[in-house]
């Protein structure tokens, strides 16, 4: 770890948590970020796959009302 980098992480953890989110935030939102049209093909290819196993007889499927329930309970604990 640089000494530059560790002096501006000193200084960041030092802020009042609102300012630490707030930079949190900015230094996020630096990055790269992955385009919608990227996202929307990734779905696509994902839904495909699902769509396929089900077809294929590879995943059970179960009436939505009882996977309702189950996550439901599931988040109840």
């Amino acid at each position: 770890m640089t000494s530059q980098y560790a002096e501006i992480s000193r200084s960041a953890l030092a802020l009042p948590k609102p300012r630490r989110a707030r930079l949190a935030k900015r230094l996020i939102d630096s990055l790269e970020r992955v385009s919608q049209k990227e996202v929307d093909e990734a779905w696509a290819v994902e839904i495909a796959r699902r769509v396929r196993e089900v077809d294929e007889g590879k995943v059970k499927t179960i009436p939505w009302k009882r996977a309702l329930r189950k996550l439901r309970a599931r988040l109840r604990g």
